[in-house]
């Protein structure tokens, strides 16, 4: 796309009635309830909407002629958003709507990065992707939520034929699609980590203009970075995602992006951690109350240990330098088939939905940029053909079947992809599988701290280990000789 056309482009409707502000974030503590069956917090309306005051809005941004007695229903609900779907009451033929209204759970930021990540996609990839007719960053309305008006795309989610009715060669083709539409995504490389939002903002996202600094120190701070490799409409500003803005972390001072390295994010969420395991609460009836607490607390100064190695080994594992593996990408990190959308005739796709927190992040952190809905556990060897064992033994072999296709597709979409991340050598796979262990120990940390303690001692066994051989080898060198140990995964449970 021409650059001059780029700077022509226009943003959708930003409904607001004053100055662009961030909203406030009283809300959030309303927004999460103890689960008793989990014993965690977890995301709940702090009031029930109205949904007339949410057909008006959306009315308001619609063809008056078509859309003026616009019937709403509920149409889909996920774990931090709900979707009305807009329809004509006169012209059953005309176009559908989605009214999205999300929690309150990371106010202004988290609107507006999915907003501008979806225009980024649609303008820059293949991918189809919904288009936005007008949205709302802040509350200040008739319904009292944020809000994102946008088109309904085609097709149903593939998750209703996926395990039963779609022939494999169709599973075949679909995947192999998707890798061809997520090489257009992948191949684009940003300098932050982070997540995308309009330029207008930048200011506002924590967006530094760091790039061209280096170059020209006496530049003045008037405008984000024209020089980037990126489309001028957009910035990499403030991360949103659940590690930031879950529970009471949104409330606790932290570095929120946007950052330079791998490292600098895993050292500003375990800080981040730091403060949410200092700051608990364990008694019920108080605000933020869940029963996680109430075991962090009993860990007491176990959980604080554990906590304060953690600390110390996890920004050794990234280090300053980076490699192949930390190149930045934007990754949609929910590609269950709940967001896929088929046509369900020819199971062709039709859409790529919810792209809620999807940001940019290190490449080793896609999990080579597998869709969740291709995972599955691995099988040493493929089960026997159909009709070849009784009737009993099929019967339990139905599940190890289904498995082994998800692991033939699983090639068949890697292969399609290609290399386009890096290069997936033995030693690339060590440094990724340490770094995602590392990634998810500080990820998991409030649950599974017993685990990090367990990680952590045989890691630091491992470094003993390798410290002594590497001194007796020493004392028989005749040579001097560096010798770097390679760094290896060990399982956490």
């Amino acid at each position: 796309m021409a650059q001059n056309s780029l700077c022509r482009y226009t943003a959708p409707y930003r409904a607001s009635s004053g100055p662009i502000r961030v909203s406030t974030v009283n809300e959030n503590r309303t927004s999460w309830k103890n689960d008793p069956e989990t014993g965690m917090l977890e995301a709940t309306w702090p009031r029930e909407i109205d949904m007339e005051a949410a057909r008006k809005l959306a009315v308001a941004h619609l063809p008056a002629d078509t859309y003026s007695d616009a019937t709403i229903e509920p149409f889909a609900k996920g774990g931090f958003h709900v979707l009305f779907l807009i329809s004509s009451a006169t012209d059953p033929a005309a176009p559908k709507y989605l009214m999205r209204i999300p929690l309150p759970v990371d106010p202004f930021f988290k609107t507006e990065s999915e907003v501008a990540t979806m225009e980024y996609v649609r303008k820059h990839t293949t991918f189809p992707v919904p288009q936005v007719v007008a949205y709302a960053s802040s509350a200040s309305n008739e319904l009292g939520y944020e809000w994102i008006l946008m088109e309904k795309m085609p097709g149903v989610s593939v998750s209703e034929f996926w395990d039963e009715t779609m022939p494999f060669d169709a599973k075949k083709r679909l995947a192999i699609d998707i890798a061809g539409h997520m090489k257009t995504l992948l191949q684009l490389r940003f300098p932050l980590l982070g997540n995308l939002y309009f330029s207008d903002i930048w200011p506002q996202v924590n967006h530094t203009p760091v790039t061209w600094q280096k170059h020209d120190p006496d530049r003045k701070l008037s405008d984000p970075d024209d020089n980037l490799g990126l489309d001028p409409a957009f910035v990499v500003g403030r991360m949103v995602s659940p590690s930031f803005y879950s529970d009471k972390r949104l409330l606790l001072q932290a570095h929120r992006g946007p950052y330079g390295t791998a490292r600098d994010l895993v050292v500003a969420r375990i800080d981040l951690l730091g403060q949410r395991i200092r700051r608990l609460t364990p008694k019920p009836g108080t605000e933020y109350y869940c029963h996680l607490d109430e075991s962090l607390a009993e860990g007491g100064p176990e959980v604080l240990e554990a906590f304060d190695e953690l600390r110390q080994v996890a920004p050794r594992i990234f280090g300053d330098a980076e490699g192949p593996e930390d190149a930045k990408v934007l990754w949609h990190n929910d590609l269950s088939a709940n967001n896929v959308l088929v046509n369900p005739d020819t199971f062709a796709l039709t859409g790529v939905i919810d792209w809620e927190s999807a940001g940019i992040c290190s490449a080793w952190d896609t999990d080579q940029a597998m869709p969740y809905f291709l995972k599955g556990i691995e099988l040493f060897q493929e089960p026997p053909p159909c009709g070849s064992l009784t009737e009993e033994e099929e019967e339990n072999l139905t599940a190890i079947r289904q498995d082994w296709d998800q692991q033939v597709l699983r090639g068949i979409y890697a292969e399609a992809l290609g290399d386009v991340l890096f290069d997936n050598s033995l030693h690339s796979k060590d440094e990724v599988n340490l770094k995602k262990t590392v990634g998810g120990l500080v990820e998991m940390f409030d649950d599974r701290w017993e685990s990090v303690i367990y990680w952590l001692n045989n890691e630091i066994d491992r470094e003993k280990k390798v410290t002594r051989r590497l001194s007796r080898a020493a004392k028989t060198m005749t040579q001097t000789k560096v010798v770097k140990p390679a760094k290896s995964l060990r399982g956490w449970s």
